[in-house]
């Protein structure tokens, strides 16, 4: 057996006493720290207090606190909750401090930082959707984002003027808006100021309708709007010029709202004329026109009329309250026997009744929040999903159904509207807007929703 020497058993027993300082150090909370910097890889033990603290006062800590935090909010993921909705009068302003109970949590822990919405400018009465976005102040927890909507309702004190403006009828091509004179005319019964839309300076276009913005100088009035055709250019020499539009005003502030539906004179599903000489037709509707033909159909039955008798417009966009009013004319128009179906249809209005009653028989679906938005734009596929309802309702056979893979759009599709969709284009009720798009939630214009009734109407409405 090899013997050791003593010096080597005192090299030994050193070694161990040092190992045993260094684990003391350890655990009294001074430990040594091994220098981060190229001067000092050798290996060096830094045991001077003064050292120690300047090894230190590199933020190792605060570096690995902040990976360990990224790391963590990859996996845990910072969390925001905040009212899905913020409910405003018309006239009043909002901003993110209406959602008062807003709260950020990570890994269970409310942290601070500021919040924001992307847009606090909104004025029209409807329904919007907006961004809320909170930033934390610790830039390591990074933002985190949800949807809101904002529902500016009117005013319950906001009155609407009435009456029409004045304009000087343009007779000549070149002239702009200000050689119009637009007045305030018959609109009242308070004071106010009145103006185009568009800049003074547009040149007037034949046969194209400018809105017009009254505003009333009295806070408990809300400002009134409405188009007028300064320049009236005759079709093919069948029609007079019209001076105006329709004397029905869009509700209170929306300029969404559509005067077309707001006849007092709708009446139910007629016998198609005999002749042409009982269509009159609408200047603004030509005879080559694509669409000719369903504006005729639909008008002679008096399920869509005209903005006035001689104007149809039919580019102008659809609403959801259009449609209802629409199909309430198709059924005759039974009184509803509820009333606030929806906290946006109020009383009074033409299309509350038309509303109401759709919501009754399941053709009416809302939009959220109990509201349905009858001034809202109606898409191709809230259209289709609408007649589908109706069909259904009044046992119609709705069994056909063609597969939609042509189509390359089919992912924008919503799943409510796909058995509709089908039922549709299988009928040729709908086609899409290319043979390979349908663009399902693209609006849906007057000329096109005079096509689809006609469509639907001689296949089923016999």
């Amino acid at each position: 057996m090899q013997v050791m020497s003593k010096n080597g058993t005192n090299r030994w027993a050193l070694s161990i006493v040092l190992i045993v300082m260094v684990v003391a150090m350890l655990l009294s909370g001074q430990c040594a720290v091994f220098a981060a910097d190229d001067s000092l890889q050798d290996g060096t033990v830094l045991t001077d207090a003064n050292t120690n603290e300047q090894a230190n006062s590199v933020d190792m800590t605060e570096l690995a606190d902040n990976s360990a935090a990224a790391q963590a909010n990859d996996e845990k993921g910072l969390i925001i909750s905040a009212p899905q909705s913020i409910y405003i009068q018309f006239g009043d302003s909002y901003s993110v401090d209406d959602l008062a109970d807003k709260k950020a949590t990570f890994d269970g822990e409310e942290i601070s930082g500021t919040w924001q919405l992307s847009d606090e400018t909104l004025t029209e009465i409807g329904q919007y959707q907006v961004i809320l976005t909170f930033t934390a102040d610790n830039s390591k927890y990074g933002k985190a984002e949800q949807f809101v909507k904002v529902n500016i309702l009117p005013g319950a004190a906001k009155k609407l003027p009435s009456g029409e403006p004045s304009f000087t009828p343009i007779t000549e091509a070149g002239l702009t808006l200000a050689d119009a004179n637009l007045t305030i005319g018959t609109i009242g019964p308070i004071d106010g100021d009145i103006a185009f839309d568009d800049p003074a300076e547009t040149v007037v276009e034949p046969n194209i309708v400018y809105r017009w913005t009254f505003t009333p100088k009295d806070d408990n009035y809300a400002p009134l709007r409405g188009e007028i055709m300064p320049f009236v250019q005759a079709v093919e020499e069948t029609t007079q010029p019209v001076e105006e539009t329709t004397t029905e005003q869009p509700v209170e502030e929306n300029t969404e709202a559509q005067p077309v539906e707001q006849s007092t004179e709708d009446q139910p599903l007629t016998e198609t004329p005999s002749s042409d000489e009982e269509y009159q037709g609408y200047f603004d509707v030509k005879t080559d026109a694509w669409y000719y033909n369903a504006v005729k159909y639909v008008a002679q039955r008096k399920i869509m009329q005209g903005v006035s008798d001689e104007m149809f417009l039919p580019d102008y966009d659809t609403t959801r309250g259009m449609l209802m009013a629409i199909l309430h004319r198709l059924s005759g128009q039974p009184a509803p026997t509820k009333q606030d179906i929806f906290s946006d249809v109020w009383d009074g209005f033409w299309y509350t009744d038309p509303v109401n009653w759709g919501a009754e028989q399941g053709i009416a679906n809302g939009v959220g929040d109990d509201m349905f938005m009858p001034n809202g734009e109606l898409t191709r596929e809230q259209l289709v999903a609408a007649l589908y309802r109706y069909a259904l309702l009044n046992d119609y056979d709705v069994s056909a159904e063609q597969e939609l893979t042509v189509y390359d759009d089919l992912d924008a599709l919503s799943d409510w509207a796909t058995q509709p969709m089908r039922w549709a284009v299988s009928n040729k009720i709908i086609t899409g807007t290319s043979e390979t798009t349908l663009a399902p939630r693209a609006g849906a214009t007057r000329a096109q929703m005079a096509t689809i009734l006609q469509r639907f109407m001689e296949k089923y409405v016999k």
